[in-house]
């Protein structure tokens, strides 16, 4: 119980008044986001590769991925940590889709074609 109400406080007001679906989408998309920030700049290249895996997994046609793109964009400049990202993941996804996105997160650092040594 207090592990739930810990979750909870955790997911901020925005999760918390969303669908586990949305929560879920954006989490996901946040953590990609940061993987393709990670070298100090975030490229069109790894842009694209972020949309096309949430269009994917998610089945979103184009403005609803650019709606999440920038809903996830605003929460990851404004986020102070990676916890309720990674917390929704965990709750939401099997060790199967926990590993695709591990596998993701690694198509985003390499869509520039380089590996900084931050990412």
């Amino acid at each position: 119980m207090l592990k739930k109400w810990l979750d909870w406080l955790a997911a901020g007001p925005e999760a918390r008044d969303a669908t586990p679906e949305k929560r879920l989408r954006r989490a996901l998309c946040v953590l990609l986001l940061e993987a393709a920030a990670a070298d100090g700049e975030l490229d069109a290249e790894e842009l694209r590769h972020v949309g096309g895996i949430m269009r994917d997994r998610f089945e979103l046609d184009q403005d609803e991925v650019q709606e999440l793109l920038a809903e996830a964009e605003e929460a990851r400049a404004e986020s102070v940590g990676l916890f309720e990202y990674t917390n929704e993941l965990n709750r939401q996804f099997s060790p199967e889709e926990r590993l695709r996105v591990m596998e993701d997160l690694w198509r985003v650092i390499y869509a520039d074609g380089s590996l900084d040594a931050h990412e």
